[in-house]
Order: C-alpha cells, then structure tokens, then sequence
C-alpha cells in the first residue's frame, strides 16, 4: 500500500466542500417548481419538460463512473476543479436556452459536471475522517444537502414568479463558478492504493446490494420529492406557495441530520435504515391516501427526515465496502442514487401528467417494505 500525502485526520469537511456541495444541489433541485412555469413558458406539455430534470438525473448518475475513476486517480480536488467550471459554464447557458431541446441538451450536460462535486466531497471525506467519525462528516454534507433543498425550492418559485425561469439557472450557476478560488490551498487527503482493484469491483456481492438499495432509494426518495411541488400545484396551489411547501422536504433532511448526527454513535447502522424506512413507507402511504396541502407538507418534512436517516447510512457504508477504490465506489453509489431517480422520474411522468398522484405515491409506499427490509437486514450481516 502507499500513500500519496499525509493529512492530519479532521472530523468534519471544509467549509468550502460544502459550501459547493450547497449550491450542487441549489442547481439539482431548483427545477422541479419549475416544470409547470417551463412547460406554460414553452407550450410543451409537462411530462416533455419533465425530460429536463430526469435527463439531469441520468447524466448525474451516469457520469459517475468516468468521475469515480479519476477522482481515484488525479485525487478529489482536481475532479472538483473541473467540475465547478464546468457547472458554472453549462448552467450559465441554461439561462439562454432558446428551446426545450436546448434547454434538456444543456440541463444534461449540467448534470454531467455538477455530478463530480458530491461524490468528489463525499471521497475526501472518507479519505481524511477516520471510519468511527465519518458518519457525523457525512452527516454534516447532508445537512449542506438539506438546506439547498429547502432554499432551492422555496426561491426557484419566488424568483420565477416575479422575474424567470432563467434567472433561477443562473444563481447556482454563477456560485459554483466563483467557488474554484476556495479551493487554493485546501490539501488533498491520503489516498489508499496498491493492487487492481476492478476484479474486486465485479466480485463484491456486498457492493452489488449497497448499489441496488442506492438504485431504489434514489428511486423513491429523489424521485418522488420531484412531484411535490407539481402534486400541490395540482390542487390550484400557485407556484410561490407550492415551492415552499415543498421546500419542507428540505426541512426534513436537515433536521433529520441533526437528529442522525448522535444517533450513528448510539444506534448500530441496521437501525438508523430501518427507522429510515419506516418514515420512507409512512410518508408516501399519507400523501397517496390524501393530496392536500398539510398532508402532502407534513409528508414531506417525514420523507425528507427517512432520506436522512437512510441515504447518510448507505452512504457511509459505500465509503467502507473497498477502501482502496473508494472514489470508483462512492461514484458507482451515487450512480446508482441518480439513475434510480432519474427512471422512476420519467416512469411515472404520465401519472403525473394525468394528475394521477396518489397512485404514484400508493406504489412508492408498496416499493419501501422490501427497499427497508433489505437494507436493514444487509446492513446488520455485514462485517468491515
């Protein structure tokens, strides 16, 4: 094994990881107030604009292997340089999208850069904070996490209702630009090496669970999360009122991460999945027997709660499952994460173009037994 630099062990992630980990997510979760005002803006009906946020999901996850690989092999800053500058200058392009296949093109592409910041952060993380620490790291990311959902929505649908659509592109766009002059003098970790480790990849039964549970749990808990903001403005919600309302999802994650944080010192990871899955069945059973506002509001603080509890433990086992290739890993799980979202986004779009919400959300409740049963018991046989 060798190292390629020592760092003193920290317990918590720079502030500039995730300040940039902040506006990642400013820029994923930005669009879903938006599909209704594009799809009017544009006279397109709404499960084409919905391409716009499922094709960012697929480029997002699919990029990640191609990141994985080199973020293992130039280190995760460099990745994250690239990545900023080229978030910064697609998203920047989105705001000028004079079509709908333009707009999708370049919201793909978005989705393609702004896919390395996460994992990269996440890498760097599992790099420098010792195993029995990296869960309360992790913990902070997801609360960056959830304070961008929560903001992101809620000033998508106030930014769009009294300026554009466009405007909403740029802010994200503009901040993760000027976000590569933080990382002058921020040092890359030790990276563990030594020996081929793609054998291991295709052999690792353990890994291929972490990266199914990652496939469902993206699927319902990103997924799903996409069409709050459109379920509420089914109703008649207007677009202000409905981004913030589904900002509380945000809410959730980032108070669940609070509650996480001790709880991963006291709890064994089996639990802290199936408390997860728990409020994941609970929220989604509530919102399909009842669309209204303060249903679909307080399900969706419960949903984003159950995302805290199960994503931050499936993601902190993914940066334990092979240590030497632990950005390919993490990479393949947040692949994994987005390609899951990005499927049930575009599967369930005709429901959703025909308004039929509560049978979407009757199937992801249904989906979450086995996803909790599975992760819970997986969890609780595996041995680092």
């Amino acid at each position: 094994m060798t190292i390629t630099r020592t760092l003193q062990a920290p317990t918590s992630p720079p502030q500039a990881l995730l300040a940039a980990s902040y506006f990642a997510n400013v820029d994923r979760f930005a669009v879903a107030p938006l599909l209704v005002v594009i799809a009017a803006a544009m006279h397109a009906p709404l499960s084409d604009v919905a391409l716009a946020a499922s094709g960012y999901a697929f480029a997002y996850g699919g990029s990640q292997v191609v990141w994985g690989l080199l973020s293992d092999r130039l280190g995760r800053l460099p990745v994250l340089r690239i990545a900023l500058v080229g978030a910064g200058l697609s998203g920047l392009a989105s705001t000028v999208a004079p079509t709908l296949t333009v707009l999708i093109a370049l919201r793909i592409l978005t989705g393609a850069f702004v896919g390395a910041i996460v994992p990269a952060s996440i890498g760097y993380v599992g790099d420098s904070v010792a195993p029995r620490e990296r869960q309360r790291a992790l913990s902070d990311l997801m609360a960056a996490t959830g304070s961008a959902t929560a903001t992101a929505t809620l000033i998508a649908g106030v930014v769009a209702q009294f300026s554009s659509w466009r405007v909403v592109f740029a802010i994200p766009a503009i901040a993760l630009g000027l976000l590569l002059l933080t990382l002058r003098g921020l040092p890359d970790p030790a990276r563990e090496s030594g020996g081929t480790h793609y054998r291991d990849l295709l052999h690792s039964r353990w890994l291929l669970l972490v990266l199914l549970l990652g496939f469902v749990e993206g699927g319902l808990l990103l997924g799903g999360a996409t069409y709050l903001a459109p379920a509420l403005q089914h109703d008649g919600m207007g677009l202000t009122a409905a981004g913030a309302l589904a900002a509380t999802y945000g809410i959730g994650v980032l108070s669940g991460t609070r509650i996480v944080k001790p709880l991963s010192m006291r709890l064994p990871a089996w639990a802290l999945l199936a408390i997860g899955g728990t409020l994941l069945v609970g929220g989604f059973a509530v919102m399909a027997l009842w669309q209204t506002a303060i249903a679909l509001t307080l399900s969706a603080v419960v949903l984003g709660s159950a995302y805290s509890f199960m994503h931050s433990t499936l993601q902190t086992w993914s940066t334990s499952v092979l240590p030497r290739a632990r950005g390919t890993v993490v990479a393949l799980f947040t692949a994994a994460l987005f390609g899951g979202s990005a499927v049930s986004t575009a599967v369930v779009a005709p429901l959703a173009g025909d308004g039929r919400f509560g049978t979407m959300f009757a199937l992801a409740a249904m989906l979450g037994v086995p996803l909790t049963l599975a992760a819970a018991i997986g969890r609780a046989r595996w041995k680092e």
